[in-house]
């Protein structure tokens, strides 16, 4: 099984966060180039139409996809080298991080503009109990995994209901960050970039587990599977 990378600890982060997802107004794909701990780079690409989202990964060479329906808040797991697929039920895990209590973000904008993949995007400035951080965020595009915040840094450190509220009510244009920048230290680090917003048509069977896949049994501790 390939090594979990940065990607996945994101993106489940930001699913988990997430409350049932409507339909999202893009269809296509952004990409981004995300920084992993270790300083290298790992190419993910978000694909979104209406209330499904695939997310794919190669790191080391190793592939990776995520398949989320907004609808059923079911997330599955593919590992395209073994043909395998593991399926995870959201919403029991998402109440169990909610359930924690966390003071809301505070969130600042910034005032400037940048273009980043070809589109605009405002920066701001987004502080919270243990993370400090600068996106720049683009209107038009739904958002982001439809979470609130992907500021998540791993599976035990999602976005309570009141930090949900808030990013819905600061963003209600819509919340996709085309860039993340960590502040820690003093010190600047981008987290993830957009290299490519790309709008297009998607055939449903892509957001789809492929024929010959098998499901692997979920390991202890990760969750149960739907019924």
């Amino acid at each position: 099984m390939p090594t979990c990378t940065r990607f996945a600890a994101l993106s489940l982060c930001a699913a988990l966060a997430a409350g049932p997802l409507t339909a999202q107004s893009f269809e296509g794909t952004v990409a981004y180039n995300v920084m992993s701990e270790n300083g290298k780079t790992v190419e993910m690409a978000m694909s979104m139409k209406g209330t499904k989202i695939r997310t794919d990964a190669n790191a080391e060479g190793h592939a990776m996809t995520m398949l989320i329906d907004g609808q059923t808040q079911v997330m599955k797991m593919l590992m395209p080298e073994q043909k395998m697929y593991m399926t995870m039920e959201l919403k029991g895990m998402r109440e169990h991080m909610q359930s924690k209590k966390r003071t809301p973000p505070k969130i600042t904008a910034l005032g400037t503009k940048e273009t980043i993949a070809g589109r605009s995007c405002e920066n701001y400035l987004v502080e919270g109990e243990d993370t400090r951080m600068e996106f720049c965020n683009s209107k038009g595009l739904g958002n982001f995994l439809n979470p609130r915040s992907p500021m998540g840094r791993g599976p035990s450190s999602g976005l309570t209901e009141l930090e949900n509220e808030v990013f819905l009510t600061y963003f209600k244009d819509g919340f996709f960050p085309l860039r993340l920048t960590d502040l820690k230290d003093g010190k600047r680090r981008v987290v993830m970039e957009a290299t490519r917003v790309e709008s297009k048509s998607f055939d449903a069977s892509y957001f789809e587990v492929p024929a010959g896949f098998s499901e692997m049994k979920m390991p202890g501790g990760m969750g149960p599977r739907p019924q």
